[in-house]
């Protein structure tokens, strides 16, 4: 028996997952190594960033060429599926702009608060999981950022002041 071609959203996906990782791919090559005159190159810039774009790359043809089923539910479920995904764009925008002014912890926090919200649909969260779930995860990735991987986190320029 001969499998029938399917266009479904997983294979949409992967498309997109596939163009995405070839421009960070093409972006990554622009990069300036940063430590270049210490030991005559540095891999370091360069090299996670394209790595990662290439496992990307590799897993969404895998994806692709893997799902074959067809959608059983729209991608979309009308217009609160559309409200929602709007919402998630315009928190992104808002987090990124305030973290100038606030910092990640306080953005994180309740960024990752209002997400919960959106993103749940019509489950119900107990409230402390939209305090215990921000709390850790803004940790985490604070402690895994600024401590292990050495990046300055933004702090915000209204705690700069007051401090």
């Amino acid at each position: 028996m001969e499998k029938k071609f399917v266009m479904n959203r997983d294979r949409i996906f992967s498309i997109g997952m596939a163009i995405v990782s070839i421009g960070v791919m093409i972006l990554t090559t622009q990069i300036k190594p940063t430590f270049s005159g210490i030991s005559g190159s540095d891999p370091g810039s360069k090299a996670f960033p394209f790595a990662v774009a290439i496992l990307l790359l590799l897993s969404s043809i895998g994806k692709f060429i893997t799902c074959n089923k067809p959608d059983e539910t729209s991608f979309v479920a009308g217009k609160a599926g559309w409200f929602r995904i709007g919402s998630v764009i315009v928190l992104l925008l808002v987090y990124t702009i305030l973290m100038k002014y606030i910092g990640f912890l306080i953005c994180s926090f309740f960024g990752t608060m209002i997400l919960l919200r959106i993103m749940r649909g019509e489950r119900r969260i107990k409230l402390v999981t939209y305090l215990l779930y921000p709390a850790i995860l803004t940790a985490v990735l604070y402690v895994l950022f600024n401590n292990i991987l050495q990046v300055i986190m933004p702090v915000g320029e209204l705690w700069k002041a007051i401090l």
